[in-house]
């Protein structure tokens, strides 16, 4: 008699060797696409970075403009010079999660935080001048405010360091010396420039500070051009 009922497919499972294969072939596609994922993020950090401080750097010209052709002080009446820059403009202030002042490529733990008026916040970038309120009496003005520059001051705006990547205080182990930059994309960093372009540079062999500058054992930058005879030597700062 024949039967009705079709019979059941026989269900043949895996072989130890079809496993491995299909591992192995898992694992190389896992070695190929991880690295290339990396490499996008850490593009688009990059790209994102550059855009903030483009972004800055129009912060800083409207300041320039509003204040008769002086640049922004680094520190003025218990405000730091990003909140200075970012008064009346709308997303921008540095409390802000999606702030210009934030690089992507940064962690919580990498930022630096600026303390005033407005409270503590997270930060990603230095601007190129006097960092320490109280230790430079001569760089104050009678209203106890750090001096500004001009932009008319600048020889050569297009080579003068305006904002970068970089931490206040960040000191090498052992070494005694400080530095206040930070190379946050595959050993680059991006620089703001005084004429508003952004260029992306690499880490010096040579250490781990500003291009054109070298490390520095005091609280500032020397003024006689002796920290590197580049554009961006002490004469050349942005803010005071």
């Amino acid at each position: 008699m024949i039967s009705v009922y079709p019979r059941r497919a026989l269900c043949r499972g895996f072989t130890l060797i079809e496993l491995l294969v299909v591992m192995g072939v898992a694992g190389l596609l896992a070695a190929i696409l991880i690295p290339t994922v990396s490499k996008v993020l850490s593009k688009a950090h990059e790209g994102k970075c550059s855009a903030n401080l483009r972004e800055i750097g129009n912060l800083l010209n409207v300041y320039a403009v509003g204040h008769g052709g002086v640049t922004v002080p680094t520190y003025d009446h218990g405000l730091n010079w990003s909140v200075l820059i970012s008064e009346g403009t709308r997303g921008n202030m540095p409390s802000s999660n999606d702030s210009v002042f934030r690089c992507p490529a940064n962690s919580e733990q990498e930022f630096y935080y600026l303390a005033d008026m407005q409270g503590e916040y997270a930060c990603s970038y230095t601007i190129n001048g006097f960092q320490h309120p109280g230790s430079h009496p001569d760089t104050y003005d009678k209203e106890n405010r750090y001096t500004s520059n001009r932009l008319a001051n600048f020889e050569h705006p297009a080579m003068t360091y305006a904002v970068f990547e970089g931490t206040y205080y960040r000191s090498q182990v052992g070494s005694g010396k400080y530095t206040l930059v930070r190379y946050s994309h595959s050993g680059k960093m991006n620089i703001l420039f005084a004429d508003g372009h952004v260029e992306s540079v690499a880490k010096p062999e040579d250490g781990d500070y500003l291009p054109g500058y070298g490390a520095y054992t005091g609280s500032s930058w020397p003024d006689d051009g002796s920290a590197g005879n580049s554009y961006s030597n002490g004469k050349h700062w942005f803010a005071r």
